[in-house]
């Protein structure tokens, strides 16, 4: 199929915490996607639902006009675009409701389908599903309060320190590491902000390892490079993975034992299967001193900026920034005709 002409809607914001992150990603493809090929047509979803068709180019997204656009009726869609690529980071835009919508709207989009969306989404139901499978992770549990048989359960299970997070979430928000009682409650009750359930996990000791994968079927599937993030605080916060001199490292190519990487790649695809992943997404993984290696969490819609992991892992493999775009059309497009 030639794409040529194609009318590629990008689809950003959302009503998420990660909305701003959404926007930084939106900037980047409209500063760097194929112009002779597409006709990119910005549609930004504001915090407070609205879809909009923005016409006022990317000095609008970097200064906020462009919420003053010509608002759409989302059911119009299919006859404004013809394939969707989704930038919508967080909740409603990477948990599969939105997928849900596309699929209805029989609308063709980039990236997981809607059950892979779902899962990759819920940090711990795609750890259930991951320990099913024999996919080595690191111990967790689920809770939904501060009582104090809760607080007993967590201590007894996990100890100190930990990590809380919301089950659903991205871009680090609403997580914090708890060192003692008194942080567990305040972390918990934070994380409670985000999500009705909370994610407790051990606080592993090693190096923070990503890959990328892209593809559909499991014979065809393309992994990127090896990325180690260096953080300068406790963990890989907001501030580090969006902002300028935060002290924090991404490093491309890291010195790994070859044993080891490829051990890693072969998790991360079986990763991206069972958890039917499509399309594109990020792998991410603790790999400690004695050479265990765990996987973390699974981004399906990871950043598109700058400071982004994805796009560089990709890059690292040898695909430019407009071929990532042009093989999550391909995908896509692939997906859409297998009718999931």
């Amino acid at each position: 199929m030639s794409y040529e002409g194609l009318k590629l809607g990008l689809v950003f914001g959302g009503m998420s915490e990660e909305h701003q992150v959404s926007v930084m990603s939106a900037v980047s493809v409209m500063e760097h996607y194929n112009k002779a090929k597409y006709q990119l047509i910005p549609i930004g979803i504001t915090e407070d639902g609205r879809w909009i068709k923005v016409e006022s180019g990317v000095d609008s997204l970097k200064d906020g006009s462009w919420c003053l656009g010509e608002e759409i009726n989302v059911t119009k869609l299919p006859e404004i675009i013809d394939f969707a690529l989704l930038l919508t980071h967080g909740r409603w835009g990477e948990d599969g409701k939105l997928q849900g919508l596309l699929e209805f709207l029989k609308l063709p989009y980039g990236g997981c389908g809607v059950l892979g969306s779902a899962v990759g989404m819920d940090k711990a139901m795609a750890k259930d599903v991951l320990k099913s499978h024999n996919i080595d992770v690191c111990k967790y549990m689920v809770v939904y309060d501060v009582k104090p048989s809760t607080l007993e359960n967590v201590v007894s299970t996990l100890g100190f320190p930990v990590f809380v997070k919301p089950a659903n979430g991205g871009s680090s928000l609403g997580i914090s590491k708890a060192q003692n009682m008194e942080q567990l409650i305040l972390s918990i009750n934070d994380a409670l902000f985000y999500d009705r359930r909370v994610l407790i996990e051990e606080a592993v000791s090693g190096r923070e390892i990503e890959t990328a994968i892209m593809g559909n079927r499991p014979e065809a599937l393309t992994a990127g490079g090896i990325g180690e993030i260096v953080s300068a605080g406790d963990f890989y916060d907001y501030e580090a993975k969006y902002l300028e001199n935060q002290g924090t490292k991404l490093i491309i190519g890291p010195q790994m034992d070859p044993s080891q990487e490829a051990l890693l790649l072969e998790m991360a695809k079986k990763t991206y299967m069972v958890l039917d992943l499509t399309g594109f997404a990020r792998i991410d993984f603790f790999v400690e001193e004695g050479g265990r290696v765990m996987v973390n969490e699974v981004n399906t819609l990871p950043g598109f900026t700058k400071y982004s992991m994805f796009p560089r892992l990709m890059e690292a493999a040898g695909m430019s920034y407009q071929e990532i775009i042009e093989k999550i059309v391909e995908l896509g497009y692939e997906r859409c005709n297998f009718g999931n």
